[in-house]
């Protein structure tokens, strides 16, 4: 079998080499074995460095001198709408345990503000009302330990809504989920 001496451009890159077949690896229908194209990259002229890809509620992180951190955070949305004080500067310590959460308040099953808010103690769970889904709900996004951030979120959006926790012969009592 010959090989080819065409290169091969991937979208947003520019040509990264000549494909050249394997046979190693894998089995296809029937049994048979099936080749596998492999293509060997040309390196850069110059090292570019690696960027993570940000993802929504993720910190853009800043180190004061003082043993406090700076945090600004990748916009996010809930329900579709941004939270009030999204593009605010936040500042934290650099030691202990801290939370930063979306205040989340309701009107009926509507969502009327939300806020972001951080504390060195876990917000308050949710509580559940009789007969409509509780006024405010918090939801944890990112946790602060020791100066290390974990976001908690992985969706472009979170999406809440209201379901019936549990129910007696006289009453209802519902709840906030969110994914």
């Amino acid at each position: 079998m010959a090989e080819s001496k065409s290169s091969i451009s991937f979208e947003g890159f520019g040509p990264v080499g000549s494909p050249s077949p394997s046979f190693a690896q894998g089995i296809g229908r029937g049994g048979s074995f099936a080749p596998i194209w492999t293509v060997e990259p040309k390196m850069p002229s110059q090292f570019q460095p690696v960027r993570k890809i940000l993802k929504p509620f993720d910190a853009n992180i800043s180190y004061a001198s003082s043993g406090s951190i700076g945090f600004y955070f990748i916009p996010g949305t809930v329900q579709g709408v941004l939270p009030d004080n999204m593009f605010d500067y936040f500042s934290s310590s650099t030691s202990g345990q801290e939370y930063f959460y979306l205040e989340c308040k309701f009107t009926q099953s509507s969502l009327t503000s939300c806020k972001i808010k951080f504390s060195s103690s876990a917000p308050s769970a949710q509580t559940i009302i009789e007969s409509i889904p509780p006024q405010t709900l918090n939801i944890v996004f990112n946790i602060v330990n020791d100066g290390i951030c974990y976001n908690l979120i992985q969706s472009p959006t979170i999406m809440l809504q209201s379901n019936l926790i549990y129910s007696t012969s006289s009453a209802s009592y519902y709840g906030w989920t969110w994914k």
